[in-house]
């Protein structure tokens, strides 16, 4: 969204557990929540809004680019 350059380098072998402590290493993110949120992208996840829609009522989901352009 911000038009930023990233270099991604493709490893030929990567654990998960050494993807979080090189997260780590090169992120401001301790290793304690980048090797649980690294570790976590290997399984499927999907959302369902309806608890959160009882919950809070009054809060209507905005989309993706719309979120981050009003955090930016």
């Amino acid at each position: 969204m911000r038009g930023l350059h990233r270099v991604i380098i493709p490893l030929p072998v990567l654990t998960p557990r050494l993807a979080a402590l090189w997260v780590g290493l090169v992120t401001p993110i301790p290793n304690s929540l980048a090797i649980p949120l690294v570790e976590g992208i290997m399984y499927p996840v999907i959302g369902d809004p309806s608890r959160a829609r009882r919950l809070f009522p009054d809060i209507h989901p905005i989309p993706y680019r719309e979120a981050v352009r009003q955090a930016l």
